[in-house]
């Protein structure tokens, strides 16, 4: 699967960082989303949902149609929803850029302390996650300078 970015924009603090997602970078990913798609029209052209989801004009193309014609749908219509994380992942390892006390490793006073140290997408919501991270960074923190 296609993996994303974070970078500066330039040194000053003050430019936002610049992200690039990575959507459907690679063939994997064409593939499992152009599967997705398919499943998803199918389940909602299903009798259980029957007269709940309009029918729309590319849902034969979609469902009967190439992994080309189901992408196109999805380049179409389709939006990023993710709770983006794991963008700077945490881990014990030397590839690992956050250590497992949250600092960035080569940056003297900097943490990262939210779901992008996730070292994988989970596949539920973030939000309970993120507060843990926050939360045992915030116990880390206080630990380190009560010393």
């Amino acid at each position: 699967m296609s993996m994303g970015s974070v970078r500066l924009a330039s040194s000053s603090p003050a430019d936002a960082p610049v992200f690039d997602v990575a959507l459907l970078r690679k063939r994997e990913d064409e593939q499992r989303m152009a599967e997705a798609v398919r499943l998803a029209v199918r389940v909602f052209k299903s009798k259980r949902f029957g007269g709940l989801i309009a029918d729309f004009d590319e849902s034969r193309a979609v469902v009967e149609g190439s992994d080309a014609a189901a992408l196109a749908f999805v380049r179409r219509f389709g939006a990023h929803a993710w709770h983006v994380a794991g963008s700077v992942r945490m881990g014990s390892d030397a590839a690992a850029p956050v250590d497992t006390s949250l600092r960035v490793r080569g940056c003297k006073g900097l943490r990262v302390v939210d779901a992008s140290v996730m070292p994988r997408v989970i596949s539920g919501n973030t939000q309970i996650p993120s507060m843990l991270i926050g939360s045992r960074g915030a116990e880390i923190v206080l630990a380190e300078h009560a010393e």
